[in-house]
């Protein structure tokens, strides 16, 4: 899959329609509405008209509901996502959001001849799926069915472009670590987990909570698996405790058309009318500001990375999204997911990966024990003390090395170093490497 973060994406809500009747659905009013191929064509032509100039590659969304209610639309979609692309001389890929149920074998060849990522939700093994993923029509569980499918699209389609992402609801956190290895263990690679939020945990949910983050986080540092949640705290620690929102990302702009031809400014704000753009209608004028917002939030992500220093363009839109108000509850739920990943990346110091990107001078022209290190790109300095200067000098003598071979170099230029507090000496050595990250001499990265 093409994950290009430059790429703009525009979300298809292809049918308000669902097969299953999950406990915790955020969407207002399902009902039985599908968008229909005008509605397509017009968004669709004015979107690379007027939307895609200087980009080469562009993704779509396609969601519900369960977007294979309406295989046929989803085909269709991306048909037509071909023909612009190639007509237009883009690249184009595809993210498919679905429970599973009708990811069939049929449907997964038919996807073959596109990029295509595929987000299955899945929400454990049968007694956690089926308790809170059963049928609409029947309420009895969907876990067999789903599971049979999306064991037939990993064998096909690959690791690499299917995906599970679990909803954990409080009475179940106790098994989040669980869960992640059963999805390992069925042979997912890419598994993402969302706790649901807008329940509201107890003070005990949280701890049990803090917990299985610390065994998840674990598991993947060790393993390399892909958790977007985990790696961005990870990413968090790593770039100074600097981030913008509960993820510790931007989410970006992704316009979103629903099934009557309604433009949001993201598939969770479908039906507000405080993030209501325009209709498909006026695609043209509503794309004006979409694009000058996506340029906004592109230059920011440029300038700041995926872990930024102020509030995101996007912003301007959405107000920071709705499952993550700034209330008592969700700076406790940052505080814990940011405590327990340090905690891991502090054990697990040999993941860190350190790797000079610049090169710079020490200035020895001041004191015995105060130096001054220039960075060569932009004459801007930094003063060293002691530490500094040892951490310097074994950074010029390398391209990378690991924090665990940084840690012990340095032990080796101090007097009695088999005396030395080894926890303080990590966390001062991670602080100074986030303030030579800051001079773009060094990366950081596990």
């Amino acid at each position: 899959m093409n994950s290009n973060i430059n790429s703009p994406v525009l979300s298809f809500t292809v049918t308000r329609q669902c097969n299953l009747n999950c406990v915790y659905c955020y969407f207002p009013n399902k009902g039985n509405k599908s968008i229909t191929k005008d509605i397509v064509d017009s968004i669709i032509s004015d979107y690379f008209k007027f939307f895609t100039k200087g980009i080469d590659h562009v993704r779509f969304l396609l969601s519900g509901g369960e977007p294979l209610l309406e295989k046929d639309l989803v085909f269709y979609i991306m048909e037509q996502g071909q023909d612009f692309a190639k007509r237009y001389g883009k690249s184009i890929s595809y993210t498919l959001d679905s429970n599973g149920v009708l990811l069939t074998k049929q449907v997964v060849d038919k996807l073959l001849p596109y990029d295509v990522y595929v987000m299955s939700s899945i929400d454990g093994d049968a007694k956690i799926h089926n308790s809170q993923r059963p049928f609409l029509a029947t309420n009895t569980g969907s876990h067999d069915v789903v599971m049979k499918n999306v064991a037939y699209a990993l064998k096909v389609l690959g690791s690499d472009n299917v995906a599970v992402r679990f909803t954990v609801l409080p009475g179940e956190l106790q098994n989040l670590y669980r869960t992640f290895l059963y999805f390992y263990d069925f042979g997912f690679r890419i598994i993402d987990f969302a706790p649901n939020y807008e329940i509201g945990w107890s003070d005990e949910e949280m701890q049990v909570y803090a917990s299985e983050i610390y065994k998840t986080a674990s598991f993947v540092l060790k393993t390399k698996i892909d958790n977007k949640l985990i790696a961005n705290y990870i990413n968090w620690v790593l770039n100074d405790n600097e981030c913008i929102s509960a993820y510790g990302h931007p989410c970006g702009i992704i316009p979103t058309v629903d099934t009557n031809g309604d433009l949001y400014s993201c598939h969770r704000f479908i039906d507000n009318p405080n993030f209501y753009l325009g209709n498909y209608k006026n695609f043209c004028q509503v794309i004006g500001s979409i694009r000058s917002l996506s340029k906004d939030y592109l230059n920011y992500w440029n300038r700041y990375g995926a872990y930024g220093r102020g509030s995101c363009p996007a912003n301007n839109v959405c107000h920071g999204c709705r499952a993550f108000e700034s209330t008592d509850f969700f700076k406790q739920f940052i505080t814990v997911m940011k405590e327990q990943v340090e905690h891991v990346l502090f054990e697990e110091t040999q993941s860190i990966c350190i790797t000079r990107i610049m090169d710079y001078l020490v200035d020895e022209g001041l004191t015995d024990n105060e130096h001054v290190l220039i960075n060569r790109a932009n004459g801007e300095y930094l003063l060293l003390n002691e530490t500094g200067n040892i951490i310097v000098q074994i950074l010029s003598q390398v391209e990378s090395i690991s924090f665990d071979e940084l840690l012990n170099k340095f032990s080796d230029f101090i007097k009695n170093s088999e005396d030395i507090d080894k926890e303080l000496i990590k966390r001062d050595l991670l602080l100074f490497l986030k303030k030579l990250k800051k001079e773009n001499i060094v990366s950081l990265a596990i």
